[in-house]
């Protein structure tokens, strides 16, 4: 069980991991759009959520240094607050649009990825996270997992049940 739900605390890492950095990518387009600059590749850092460390994540930077990402916090130490991120971008009203669109499109995507044919065995479970709603309270998340034919574990999905 516990291998299962690392495996799945890795998975989160890399749901979070790819939506930051398209979050970022589009952050910089708005930018770009606003100030006359050039794109000018990326830069790596680590980064410290609730749900664990992300790693070598991209952020995109621009020739005269004068963007910055507003959903990362400023220190490499610092912990992700998604909250406190979403209430930063809350305040460029006219870009938190594109910005959900990103989410939506990354999450979609996700969902409606292609599954494998064939799995030896499926897995239900669930196990509780805290989750923060007007308050914090620890909520069940459902998981199915799947066990290809090779031995690799996939993520078929998750959902938390509001209550």
């Amino acid at each position: 069980m516990e291998e299962i739900l690392n495996f799945f605390q890795q998975e989160v890492n890399n749901l979070i991991k790819n939506l930051l950095e398209k979050l970022m990518l589009e952050e910089r387009r708005i930018y770009l759009e606003e100030i006359e600059d050039y794109a000018n590749g990326f830069y790596t850092r680590d980064l410290l959520t609730k749900y664990g460390k992300v790693q070598n994540l991209k952020v995109p930077r621009v020739r005269n240094g004068g963007f910055r990402p507003a959903i990362l916090p400023e220190r490499r130490r610092a912990e992700l607050d998604l909250t406190s991120a979403v209430i930063t971008l809350y305040v460029f009203t006219s870009k938190i649009s594109r910005l959900i669109k990103v989410t939506e499109d990354e999450v979609r995507s996700w969902k409606e990825r292609a599954l494998s044919e064939e799995y030896l065995a499926i897995f239900l479970d669930g196990t509780y996270l805290p989750i923060r709603r007007n308050e914090v309270a620890k909520e069940p998340v459902y998981l199915a997992l799947g066990i290809k034919l090779d031995g690799r574990r996939e993520i078929l999905g998750f959902w938390v049940i509001w209550v």
